[in-house]
C-alpha cells in the first residue's frame, strides 16, 4: 500500500478533515483471539486553515490518529473524510527508494503527489538547499546516515505545496539550524492558511500555535477545546500516571541487587511528577541487598528523544547499609533543567561498572513547565551577572 493515498483524494475544493465515530482494532493474537482497540470512538472535523493540536501520553494514539488522517491505516469502524493533498510528516522517508539517490527520490515522491516532471523540476533545486545535502544528491539513500535520510524526506515533504499538514514530533529532525528552518516553513504555510494537525510533547508549541486541542488518553478522546485548558487536563493526567515495575522500560543484570520501587517527591514527600523552575525534586529508590559487594547506584536523565542530559552515581560501600531492604534519595534541591519531558533510567552495577545487578530504563517520566524567561539548551545554569559602567 502507498503511504501516500492523499493522491487518490486530491480535489479542487478547500481542505477539511472530519471525522466521525473512528475506531481502530488492532489484533495481537490470532490464535488467542486477543486484540485491542488503539482509538475508539473519536470524532473531530477541521475547517480550512484551522491548527489542531493532539497531545496524550505515549502509547495515547496521536501517532495512529494521524495515519488515519492521512490514509496509512484505515478504521475498523467509522468515517473519513478529507479533501485536500496531503503532507504526512509522519514516517519520515517511507516514500523512499533505497537503491535511487537522493535526487531521483525527489522525482519519485513528486510523481507520488501528482507533479509533472516540469512542475518537480522548479522545486528540486529548493528541496535540496534546504536540506543541505547538496553534496550527497547523487549518492543513493540507502547510504544516508538517518539524519540524512530524514532531513531529505522532510525538506521534500515541506515543498509539495501541501493543503494540509501532518506533523508527528518531527522537529527533533536535524541539528539546531534544520530545525529552526523548519518550524519557519510550518509557520508559512500557518501564514498562508494551510490546515495543520500537530502531535507534540511540546505544550508551549501546542499552546502558542494550535487553535484547538484534543487530548487522547488510552485511545479516546478525553478533551477538546481551548489549548491552555487542554494542556492543564493533559498535565492532570499526566501527574497521576504511576506505573508498575514491571511496566517500565527493558530491564536486565543479575539481580544480586534488586529494584523493587521508586517515586519523584516534592519537599513534602508528596509524589509530584510536573515541576517549575527552581522547584525541589528526590527520586527515592528502594532495593533489596543479595550480596557482600560494594555496588554504584545511578540515574540517567534523558529528554524525550533520548539525549543523555545527566548521569549520576553515587558510590557505596556494603558495609554501610544493612541486608535486606534498603532506600536511596537522588536530590536536586532546585529545578535546573530547562522546560520539557524527561525520562529516567536506573541501575545498580558492582563498583567496577562491569556487572549490572539491576538496569530498568525509561522507570518514570517527569515535566519541567516554561519559566517566564527563556533559556536555550537542557540546563538553566546557575551563574550570577554583573553589569559593568
Amino acid at each position: 500500500m502507498s503511504l501516500l493515498p492523499q493522491v487518490r483524494r486530491k480535489m479542487k475544493d478547500n481542505p477539511t478533515i472530519k471525522l466521525e465515530n473512528i475506531s481502530i482494532k488492532f489484533i495481537l493474537d490470532k490464535v488467542k483471539k486477543k486484540s485491542f482497540f488503539a482509538l475508539k470512538n473519536i470524532s473531530l472535523q477541521l475547517e480550512e486553515g484551522k491548527i489542531l493540536g493532539l497531545i496524550g501520553k505515549n502509547g495515547a494514539g496521536k501517532s495512529t490518529l494521524l495515519k488515519i488522517i492521512a490514509g496509512i491505516y484505515y478504521p475498523t469502524e467509522g468515517k473519513v473524510n478529507v479533501r485536500g493533498r496531503i503532507a504526512p510528516l509522519i514516517e519520515l522517508g517511507s516514500s523512499f527508494i533505497p537503491n535511487l539517490s537522493g535526487y531521483d527520490n525527489i522525482f519519485f515522491t513528486g510523481g507520488l503527489f501528482g507533479f509533472s516532471k516540469k512542475e518537480i523540476m522548479e522545486k528540486v533545486d529548493k528541496i535540496i538547499e534546504f536540506s543541505g545535502l547538496d553534496k550527497f544528491k547523487n549518492l543513493p539513500v540507502k547510504n544516508y546516515s538517518t539524519g540524512m535520510f530524514a532531513r531529505l524526506s522532510f525538506s521534500t515533504m515541506l515543498f509539495f505545496d501541501p493543503d494540509i499538514v501532518l506533523i508527528d514530533e518531527v522537529f527533533a529532525v536535524g541539528d539546531e539550524d534544520f530545525q529552526k528552518k523548519s518550524m519557519n516553513k510550518i509557520f508559512e504555510f500557518k501564514e498562508k492558511g494551510k490546515t495543520i494537525v500537530i502531535a507534540s510533547h511540546n505544550l508551549s508549541l501546542i499552546e502558542s500555535f494550535c487553535d484547538k486541542v484534543i487530548v487522547l488518553d488510552e485511545g479516546q478522546k478525553v478533551f477538546d477545546g481551548d489549548s491552555m485548558k487542554a494542556s492543564s487536563h493533559y498535565l492532570d493526567l499526566f501527574n497521576r500516571e504511576e506505573k508498575p515495575i514491571d511496566q517500565t522500560g527493558k530491564r536486565w543484570g543479575t539481580r544480586e541487587i534488586e529494584i523493587t520501587g521508586f517515586k519523584i517527591l516534592d519537599e513534602n514527600g508528596q509524589s509530584k511528577r510536573i515541576f517549575d523552575k527552581n522547584d525541589y525534586l528526590e527520586l527515592k529508590v528502594e532495593y533489596r541487598v543479595k550480596t557482600q559487594k560494594d555496588f554504584v547506584f545511578g540515574i540517567a536523565i534523558k529528554t524525550k528523544n533520548g539525549f543523555l542530559v545527566a548521569g549520576p552515581n553515587k558510590k557505596i560501600e556494603i558495609d554501610k547499609i544493612t541486608s535486606g531492604k534498603n532506600s536511596i534519595g537522588f536530590i536536586m534541591p532546585k529545578m535546573i533543567l530547562n522546560e520539557g519531558e524527561y525520562s529516567i533510567d536506573m541501575a545498580f552495577y558492582d563498583d567496577d561498572y562491569v556487572t549490572a545487578f539491576d538496569h530498568i530504563t525509561d522507570v518514570l517520566t517527569f515535566i519541567v513547565r516554561k519559566s517566564s524567561l527563556s533559556n536555550l539548551g537542557f540546563i538553566h545554569l546557575p551563574c550570577e551577572w554583573n553589569l559593568y559602567d
